[in-house]
């Protein structure tokens, strides 16, 4: 039956493509509701044998995105098409599920492609390639047992050191569960902080850790007076990150000195959380007498939308003295929050130079 005519005016070869790719855009871009099998052949790259454009027509018969037209005949070629067929729309979306099912059968068995049932198509296609410069470097190297930058892993993978933290790699390898496998190091932004000259010959250091800026700059002043060595803002969840260049940029590291953490936030499920998750990272006491102080001050109305992450707000109150945690925990529920602003600079300050703190 020798190779397909053919008329090459739609689609360029696309090695390493499959023909049936190739014919299924050609099908998603149409905007009919039949096709014609010769509009088909031309689409094919030469020397394609008329057997393997067949058999990938019948295949989409059978997958359901081709029905045959049977008032429009046959080719009388073997294998045998028709000289028409109707394209089904509604399960053009689906065929790319088979392709996911086959390449999860060539690809490392780290890569696990089950995700991607469930994301559009155009996420497919879009992270295929990738999938492949993946599991090329898992088959050759394996996972890295060292870590390094995002920039310098970035290149290894796929030749482009801004794929993790620009193109999108990022997302693509947390998704498939491997960002820390490939032992990508972070990069936080670099810790702020006021410092406490005094303090620095000593073995061990205290730090104040505080979430807004207002609380910081009503306390930065006073600093030298205490027994801390600094006093950091928080900036919300950045300090999640920031916290690890605490001792690098202090040049004491551990365990030659001790550090001990204390952190004070807006009284409401969102700086409790904070806390929350800066205490999973490392040992961070809430700041107690400053939380202690804010109760007596007038609560106020509003975030309800806030959401309580139950863990969160019983591991904080198990640091307050029984009646305290049941009145927070009261006053959080009925939808009232404290913001540390509530505390006046004179408050903070008698707050901060209390003996209480010598005696940690």
């Amino acid at each position: 039956m020798g190779n397909v005519k053919l008329h090459r005016r739609t689609v360029p070869p696309c090695s390493p493509c499959s023909l049936r790719e190739l014919i299924l855009q050609y099908l998603k871009k149409s905007k009919k509701k039949r096709v014609l099998t010769s509009d088909l052949e031309a689409l094919v790259p030469g020397m394609t044998k008329y057997d393997e454009f067949a058999q990938s027509i019948l295949q989409l018969v059978t997958d359901k995105i081709l029905d045959p037209v049977s008032a429009q005949g046959t080719n009388q070629r073997s294998p045998e098409l028709h000289n028409a067929y109707s394209i089904k729309k509604q399960h053009l979306g689906k065929s790319y599920h088979e392709e996911i099912r086959t390449l999860q059968l060539q690809l490392h068995p780290a890569l696990q492609l089950d995700g991607y049932f469930s994301l559009p198509e155009t996420t497919w296609r879009k992270e295929k390639p990738w999938l492949h410069k993946i599991d090329s470097y898992l088959k050759e190297q394996g996972f890295p047992k060292e870590e390094t930058s995002p920039a310098e892993r970035s290149f290894a993978l796929l030749g482009d050191e801004k794929w993790i933290s620009q193109g999108g790699g990022k997302s693509f390898l947390e998704r498939l569960q491997l960002y820390e496998a490939f032992k990508i190091a972070g990069q936080a932004d670099p810790l702020m902080f006021s410092i406490n000259p005094r303090k620095l010959t000593s073995q061990k250091h205290l730090h104040l850790i505080v979430e807004n800026k207002g609380t910081y700059s009503a306390l930065a002043p006073f600093l030298t007076a205490t027994v801390f060595t600094t006093l950091i803002y928080g900036a919300g969840k950045a300090i999640l990150s920031s916290i690890s260049h605490l001792e690098s940029q202090l040049n004491l590291p551990s365990p030659e000195y001790q550090h001990h953490l204390y952190y004070f936030g807006d009284l409401d499920y969102e700086g409790i959380y904070i806390w929350y998750l800066l205490q999973q990272r490392r040992p961070a006491q809430p700041a107690l007498n400053f939380y202690e102080a804010l109760l007596d001050e007038e609560a106020t109305k509003g975030k309800e939308a806030q959401r309580r992450e139950e863990k969160a707000v019983q591991a904080f109150l198990e640091h307050f003295p029984e009646k305290k945690g049941k009145n927070t925990s009261t006053l959080l529920q009925k939808g009232y929050y404290l913001p540390q602003e509530a505390l006046s600079t004179k408050k903070l300050h008698q707050l901060w130079m209390n003996p209480f703190w010598e005696r940690l």
